[in-house]
């Protein structure tokens, strides 16, 4: 990952994307299910709820 700070919600979502996938649900259920959930409550408030 970049070490500059993300410019848009976007570029956050599409990083923690990136983490959710790094980290393995087997290993790590509950950052994991953070880090899905995060990316997935951005996206969706970006979009205006849609």
């Amino acid at each position: 990952m970049r070490p500059k700070p993300a410019k848009s919600i976007e570029a956050v979502v599409a990083n923690l994307a990136v983490a959710a996938r790094l980290i393995f649900v087997e290993d790590h259920p509950q950052a994991h299910g953070l880090i899905t959930r995060a990316a997935r409550d951005l996206a969706a408030l970006s979009s205006g709820g849609k």
